[in-house]
């Protein structure tokens, strides 16, 4: 049997909670499951999994942070495996000795503030339009 190996591969991963789930059948243990069966098909198989995400208590952070601990290895730890994008001011805003207790398991990328001059998608509406707009 051959088995599937992802030494270069790093798979985005994006989830949040959905107010349509319960329309679709779903509930949040679904999504979690979806998430923690994915992302430990990735780590098994030697990929690295980045993941933008906040670190509130009980939420997909921690779940894929103890994969990261299960499935890290002599010749593949965490950080190796695992990047979290922290977007401004998350990332700011982040305690040190957090950093310093996360660095062992993740490697945190921390997505710098915004450029001075502020663009809303307000002001972006009014200088381009989107293809669907042009035909009006």
């Amino acid at each position: 049997m051959t088995q599937l190996t992802l030494p270069d591969v790093v798979v985005g991963v994006s989830i949040s909670d959905s107010p349509d789930l319960v329309t679709l059948g779903l509930g949040e243990i679904h999504v979690r499951h979806a998430l923690i069966e994915l992302v430990r098909h990735v780590l098994a198989a030697g990929g690295t999994v980045a993941y933008g995400g906040d670190f509130r208590p009980g939420g997909y952070t921690d779940a894929l942070l103890d994969l990261i601990r299960a499935y890290e290895r002599g010749d593949q730890p965490g950080p190796e495996h695992f990047r979290t994008y922290l977007a401004w001011p998350l990332g700011q805003s982040l305690p040190a000795s957090d950093r310093a207790a996360l660095r062992p398991l993740t490697t945190i990328v921390t997505i710098p503030s915004p450029a001075e001059r502020r663009q809303t998608l307000t002001d972006s509406g009014r200088h381009s339009r989107s293809p669907r707009c042009a035909s009006r």
